[in-house]
């Protein structure tokens, strides 16, 4: 429930509500000692309940036991028989759990909601499961299996128009070759339970609005009505019970509690009592309109807000001084309530914006809200999303939101206590729910998956095939693999054709069906494995998988030429770029050579002009030398 935002406050008022429901089946019946009414126990019960929907519990009582009439002139009490204190009490279990079912629906699809799906400009598409109640025929068939086995008829001729009726009129209208196959169609089935005005649910309703009526005299009147129609079996007058021709079979079905199940309302003295509930959660359980009720909670909620602040602010003003307060946590104004804060964060004061509607103490929610952000904080090894509610629940979200469920809403067995105008019956409510939802079905393209049974005893390892191939037959299924069989499964317009396959056709092709005859030819297709319509081809599921296989092949081939393509770039690019390397390497060695040689003949040609110099020298030097001698041998000569 955290992941879809339910904040640990909201689950504990959810689990309140469940265990209030729980409760009021152990609620009994005795009667009183004047023996004028009944009297409701045990006192234990009463008084876990009255605290759990947070109402009085002698009104609880009395809404228990007694009934309200309001006459021309006065009101009346009356005292409930035993048999009707027990439907109430069941009324007001059911009605309950179904308002809270609704409430968690509706806040379950405002945490999915995508805010894009409200832009209208946005066509935004889903994909849904349909998983109902097979066909039910038991030893004792009741109302609810009346309900179940109508919406297995409806479903089936929506399985009967989408597989047969309309794939053979589109085949028709297309102008191809094709030899109809008959199937069984359970329209007069419908007709007998929902066609006005004659219909067995209308019928249901009409006597179910007349006091006098009886199960008995609304028996007669089924067995009046369609005495002579095929799909009504009769039975014999002493047997209160009726049989009806289903697609699947024959089932017989007692009349007993049609009429009571048919109108299992709440009573306007129970609503009256749960909208006085000090529990906001309560009350916007039972409002009818959940933007009026978040509308109002919103006004309540800011004038209640401003009054306390006000009260608060007078407490705290002393004349000619000016404190200044100090923060204190919310667990710190909790210990120190003044009157303000204690009115402010009171059960009823306070309507939370968030996602989480709870107000059982709007203090708790906030400490909820950061002791779970702490948490997450200090736990950053957990994998779980944070819980605390990002999309927050304005008008505007929450009317399309209902509107998207108003069949659902408007299906609450509620009753206004000013409202003079009944409730639907819980027939026309199933009615305009299934209506709703064939509609939805309508617009998509389905997937049909068929449960088939393989024993009546619910034994494992065990197959029947006696109950096997009837549920194969009834359901429709050996016509359906004639169809897919004989039929064709993949239908393109030309324009869908030339698009998805134009990679095979000639560049100049055209959506002429002489263009894509052509191609089929070409490819060898047979011609009992397709057919060209006035605007459509037509081709059977293996030929679709070839002409598919070829599609991927020649699109893979052409993939293999631009990747040759490419890397017969990518190559040349390398090349060419290998090669301006090599070039500059070149270059640079032979400069480097051509720099060394010329170094190398410099320092030759040092050495040799050195070798020079110093031979010239040291001959220079030689001669002198020996002309010094010569000189001083002279001169030493001529000394002596």
């Amino acid at each position: 429930m955290e992941m879809v935002g339910f904040l640990p406050s909201t689950k504990k008022q959810i689990f309140s509500m469940l265990s209030a429901i729980l409760y009021l089946g152990n609620v009994t019946y005795t009667q009183s000692e004047d023996g004028l009414g009944l009297e409701a126990g045990p006192t234990d019960v009463l008084s876990t309940l009255s605290d759990l929907l947070k109402v009085k519990q002698e009104l609880l009582v009395e809404a228990l036991t007694k009934r309200k009439q309001t006459t021309a002139n006065d009101k009346l009490v009356l005292h409930y028989t035993l048999k009707e204190a027990v439907t109430a009490r069941d009324s007001m279990a059911k009605s309950l759990y179904s308002s809270l079912f609704d409430w968690i629906v509706l806040h379950i699809n405002h945490a999915l909601l995508n805010r894009r799906d409200m832009e209208e400009a946005v066509s935004c598409l889903s994909i849904g499961i349909l998983d109902i109640f097979g066909f039910e025929d038991f030893q004792t068939n009741s109302f609810e299996q009346f309900c179940i086995n109508y919406a297995n008829e409806k479903l089936q001729y929506y399985f009967n128009q989408h597989i047969f009726k309309l794939e053979q009129k589109e085949y028709q209208a297309e102008g191809i070759s094709w030899s109809t196959i008959d199937y069984t169609d359970n329209l007069g089935c419908i007709h007998l339970i929902s066609q006005k005005p004659t219909g067995l649910f209308h019928l249901l309703d009409e006597e179910s609005n007349l006091p006098q009526a009886t199960d008995d005299t609304l028996l007669d009147k089924f067995k009046q009505q369609h005495q002579d129609n095929p799909y009504f079996v009769p039975t014999t007058v002493m047997l209160p019970a009726f049989v009806i021709q289903h697609f699947a079979g024959k089932v017989k079905y007692q009349i007993k509690d049609f009429r009571k199940k048919n109108t299992d309302h709440m009573r306007p003295d129970i609503v009256a009592l749960l909208r006085s509930s000090e529990r906001a959660f309560m009350r916007q359980l039972i409002g009818s309109d959940p933007v009026a009720v978040f509308r109002w909670g919103i006004l309540r909620a800011t004038i209640r807000i401003i009054a306390a602040f006000k009260e608060a602010g007078s407490r705290q003003a002393v004349p000619g001084l000016v404190k200044r307060t100090s923060r204190h946590s919310i667990g710190e104004l909790k210990r120190r309530p003044s009157s303000a804060l204690q009115r402010l964060s009171s059960h009823s004061s306070l309507l939370d914006f968030s996602f989480d509607r709870s107000d059982e103490n709007p203090l708790e929610v906030f400490e909820d809200i950061f002791a779970n952000y702490e948490k997450k904080k200090k736990s950053k090894a957990s994998k779980h999303k944070q819980l605390i509610p990002t999309n927050l629940i304005n008008s505007r979200s929450l009317k399309h939101i209902v509107g998207l469920t108003l069949h659902d809403r408007a299906s609450r067995s509620l009753l206004h206590p000013h409202q003079r105008k009944k409730p639907p019956s819980i027939s026309a409510q199933f009615q305009a729910s299934l209506n709703k939802l064939l509609e939805t079905v309508g617009k998509a393209e389905p997937f049909f998956i068929r449960c088939i049974r393989s024993n009546a005893e619910k034994k494992e390892m065990l197959f029947d095939n006696a109950l096997v191939q009837q549920q194969l037959r009834y359901t429709g299924m050996l016509e359906t693999v004639r169809i897919q069989k004989s039929g064709y499964n993949a239908k393109f317009t030309f324009t869908e054709f030339l698009e998805q396959f134009k990679v095979l056709l000639p560049k100049e092709a055209t959506t002429a069906p002489e263009d894509i005859a052509n191609l089929l030819q070409k490819m060898g297709l047979g011609q009992s494995t397709y057919q060209i319509g006035k605007t459509k081809v037509f081709l059977k599921e293996r030929e679709k998988q070839h002409l598919q296989d070829t599609l991927n092949k020649e699109v893979m081939r052409h993939i293999i030429i631009l990747q040759r393509w490419f890397r017969a770039c990518l190559s040349r690019s390398h090349f060419l770029y290998k090669k301006d390397a090599a070039i500059r390497i070149q270059r640079c060695w032979r400069a480097f050579r051509a720099d060394t040689r010329c170094r190398a003949a410099t320092v030759i040609q040092a050495a040799w002009r050195g070798s020079q110099k110093r031979t010239d020298y040291l001959r220079k030097r030689n001669s002198i030398k020996k002309m010094q001698t010569l000189i001083r041998n002279k001169q030493g000569r001529n000394g002596y």
